[in-house]
């Protein structure tokens, strides 16, 4: 195969101050939220392997002590979302779920029972499904699989990637605003939108003052990768249990480093770890349940958070003809990664102008089109369009360009007429 064509674009990035970061609005389809679940037979070593015990977005059982996600999928319902689930491999046939057919169709991956362990090149996929603006919550519990450490081994295979270790089943605890649990390292993250509200403003309706969680699973902050930053929003507490045995692991106090609560901020997407499922179960559920404390207005404010992951791309595009043409980011934007821009539902058999600037702009043009791209560079990289209005242009993204954005749209000739076409911007964030 031959290497990547060069992005002059990149080349001439390398040096240049950050610009301000941009605001995506959510698109015109309901957002869809899709959990990951266990296989049939793959659960339940500590209450039976009964189907309850992989809670199920469909288990609508409120007996005392049962493990389903109805009320929580009924919640996200009434909020605008799209809620669906799939299911890894039955212990007849075991096998990892295949999040990465769905992927283009989803906006967040909920891994709330899974217990295999998924191969490098699924984790590459979600890391760079994420980084182009996707989402994804995680958390665990020592009853989601055959043995303590599966279903953590699964959630390991995934987040190792976001520099987060999923710990062992360990722990009953509340977290509280007034017991200062949102206080972390002296600094309040009390205003982050999950705790706050997506106004971030403490005092109003949308608050989180107290959730809870019992058979809790810490998670770790790890310093492995650069570019990934998680920041906990709220400490773990007493013990955890470490994932180093495939039965029960040691137990070991926690520290600073360890998160019942923690986000991640990756590319365009973003990542959530939380520490207990319990926290999601049906009305009398296990352990505790999204009716208690502020347990459903924190599962809102959660899902609400990982649905608005900026994305690349913004604005709108117009069109001479019927359809505007459209423009897109494939590939993560880190150094060292291939990324490809797509143009499709162009002019046949014309050419694509590719404008270029370090900030994003609205400045309509008396065409009736928007040029969405500011602060220009002296570059306009063309591409033939082929008779399907397509092309491509992709690069390896070189170093020195960590921290810089780049606004990218494309302008295309209406053949035979005086008119352009243009898409909607693109926005890429190196790191």
């Amino acid at each position: 195969m031959a290497p990547p064509r060069a992005f002059p674009i990149l080349l001439v990035l390398a040096g240049i101050a950050t610009p301000p970061a941009v605001a995506a609005a959510l698109g015109d389809d309901p957002p869809v939220i899709v959990f990951v679940r266990g296989g049939l037979g793959t659960t339940g070593h500590l209450s039976g392997a009964g189907l309850d015990s992989l809670s199920s977005i469909f288990d609508t059982l409120t007996t005392p002590g049962n493990h389903g996600y109805a009320e929580l999928a009924a919640l996200l319902a009434a909020d605008g979302y799209v809620v669906d689930e799939i299911a890894e491999g039955p212990l007849a046939a075991p096998g990892t779920a295949d999040f990465p057919a769905a992927l283009a169709d989803t906006d967040v991956l909920a891994f709330t029972s899974n217990n295999v362990v998924y191969p490098p090149a699924a984790s590459e996929a979600l890391r760079t499904w994420i980084c182009e603006g996707g989402a994804a919550m995680f958390s665990s519990d020592g009853d989601w699989g055959l043995d303590w450490g599966e279903a953590p081994s699964s959630d390991q295979s995934l987040l190792g990637v976001f520099d987060l270790v999923m710990n062992q089943d360990k722990g009953f605890y509340t977290l509280s605003r007034s017991a200062g649990d949102f206080i972390v390292n002296g600094v309040d993250k009390g205003t982050h939108p999950i705790l706050a509200g997506p106004d971030g403003l403490v005092g109003t309706n949308d608050d989180v003052n107290t959730f809870d969680g019992e058979g809790v699973s810490a998670l770790t902050v790890t310093a492995l990768f650069d570019g990934v930053t998680p920041v906990i929003l709220a400490n773990a507490k007493g013990q955890k249990r470490l994932n180093d045995s495939p039965s029960i692991g040691t137990l070991v106090p926690t520290t600073p480093d360890d998160a019942a609560l923690v986000v991640v901020e990756y590319g365009a997407g973003r990542v959530v770890g939380h520490f207990d499922r319990n926290t999601f179960h049906n009305v009398n559920g296990s352990g505790t349940d999204i009716t208690r404390h502020d347990n459903a207005q924190y599962a809102r404010n959660l899902f609400a958070w990982l649905v608005g992951a900026p994305g690349t791309s913004y604005g709108a595009g117009c069109a001479a003809a019927s359809t505007p043409p459209s423009l897109e980011l494939r590939g993560c934007p880190r150094s060292g990664s291939v990324i490809t821009l797509d143009v499709a539902a162009g002019p046949p058999a014309s050419t694509a102008f590719f404008v270029v600037g370090l900030a994003s702009a609205e400045i309509a043009l008396p065409s009736g089109c928007t040029l969405l791209v500011g602060d220009l560079l002296p570059l306009m990289p063309m591409l033939a369009l082929d008779q399907n209005g397509a092309a491509n242009l992709s690069s390896v993204v070189p170093t020195g360009v960590e921290g810089i954005a780049a606004f990218v749209q494309v302008w295309t000739p209406q053949p035979g007429a005086n008119t352009l076409s243009a898409t909607g911007g693109v926005q890429l964030g190196f790191f």
